[in-house]
């Protein structure tokens, strides 16, 4: 037996031990099992960056854009 969730009218969860509840499939409440042996981070560092949603990236667009030929870390 795992605890599920489906989620409730005012948006909140609702914590059930069905894996059925008035014909919604509900959802595993516990999160996914960690690997060490991640053989897909590759690809996901691939999509971050390409999509910009890495933190140093987020970082970046905040403080502004470099200036040319300036050390690392100033800014305009």
């Amino acid at each position: 037996m795992h605890l599920m969730y489906t989620i409730g009218p005012d948006g909140k969860r609702v914590y059930t031990l069905k894996k059925v509840v008035d014909g919604v499939i509900t959802d595993s409440a516990h999160p996914a099992r960690f690997s060490p042996d991640d053989t897909y981070s590759r690809h996901r560092v691939t999509i971050k960056k390409r999509h910009g949603l890495l933190p140093y990236q987020a970082q970046q667009s905040k403080l502004g854009r470099c200036i040319p030929g300036a050390t690392k870390g100033r800014r305009v």
